[in-house]
């Protein structure tokens, strides 16, 4: 089994069921409501 798959299983495991939510193009929230609100951030390039 890969470890990808094994993140997976618990995953899907998981009881209580927590909700993520990403934020739109727009910057609203896809489900305020979610459990975590994940904030993504753009990864620097590092040049000017």
């Amino acid at each position: 089994m890969s470890e990808t798959n094994i993140y997976q299983q618990i995953w899907e495991s998981d009881e209580n069921q927590f909700s993520v939510s990403t934020r739109t193009s727009s910057g609203e929230w896809e489900d305020e409501t979610a459990d975590i609100l994940l904030d993504e951030q753009v990864k620097a390039s590092g040049q000017r």
